[in-house]
């Protein structure tokens, strides 16, 4: 059998002997695309948002169990971990140390110490006042009765609504005849005669004969024992302040300097108060 021969290569076309359709572009010149519709135009692009980072929620609280305390530093007071307390500049006044105050603005052991010690001055100052006045009453009300029956002074004086001790009536405002019983003053009348016997006594200490004699009231009955008689006042004026300076009240009418006397009256001062005082308690009685 006999191969037929081999095919033979065909020469190709020249670009001129091609054959240009009607309204084409000179020779030598790129072919115009033919265009089956016009291309759509190209939308831009929104870049996407820069994504938010989220918080992530706290964890809930388990039912019935309570919130975790999250301690706090108290206001004014930064903790040492966050806001260090800085050193105090030169020349400023130090700071106090912690034994003069306690926590919470309670007073520290020093203070508390003065605070003691302070109190037991304090009591051992009215104790010791105290008892003074207990030891000096006794001394003085355990005279009275000898005083009087030994016929010392110018007489003896009761005031019913204060007690029926009898007090000796001693010459002068002295601090011995006050410590003795109560001191007449030798610038008035004598118990019972026309005038003002004026008489003074102690409201605190020494027998204080006169201690309640702010709770006189009028019609209150005053006794004066004297060799000669006994002589009963009986209260016109209720307890009265005056200034210690007022010496009116010692005139042979009270209060009236100056004034002849018609009446036989009795005046009677002491302390204005407890406590020593400058002015004085004031009662005048009238011989009944």
């Amino acid at each position: 059998m006999v191969n037929p021969p081999p095919p033979q290569p065909r020469d190709p076309a020249p670009a001129s002997a091609a054959t240009a359709p009607s309204g084409s572009a000179p020779t030598g010149s790129a072919p115009t695309p033919v265009s089956t519709g016009s291309a759509p135009t190209p939308v831009p692009t929104v870049p996407a948002p820069t994504p938010v980072p989220t918080v992530p929620a706290p964890p809930p609280v388990p039912t019935g169990s309570a919130p975790t305390h999250v301690p706090t530093a108290p206001i004014g007071r930064p903790t040492s971990a966050t806001s260090p307390t800085p050193p105090p500049p030169t020349g400023s006044a130090p700071s106090v140390p912690r034994h003069a105050a306690g926590p919470a603005g309670r007073p520290g052991p020093r203070r508390s110490r003065v605070w003691l010690v302070a109190l037991l001055v304090f009591v051992l100052v009215t104790g010791g006042l105290g008892g003074a006045i207990v030891v000096t009453n006794q001394i003085s009300t355990s005279q009275y009765a000898a005083r009087v029956a030994a016929g010392e002074g110018i007489g003896s004086l009761v005031i019913p609504r204060l007690g029926d001790t009898a007090v000796p009536i001693l010459p002068g405002t002295n601090p011995e005849s006050l410590r003795a019983g109560v001191g007449w003053y030798e610038s008035g009348a004598l118990p019972g005669a026309i005038g003002n016997c004026a008489i003074a006594g102690h409201r605190l200490g020494w027998g204080q004969p006169f201690a309640h004699l702010d709770t006189l009231q009028a019609g209150d009955e005053v006794r004066v024992t004297t060799p000669e008689a006994t002589y009963t006042y009986k209260i016109i004026t209720p307890p009265t302040v005056v200034s210690g300076d007022e010496t009116d009240v010692l005139a042979a009418v009270p209060g009236e300097p100056g004034r002849t006397p018609t009446k036989a009256l009795i005046t009677l001062t002491t302390a204005a108060s407890w406590l020593p005082s400058p002015n004085r308690l004031v009662v005048v009685g009238e011989l009944a």
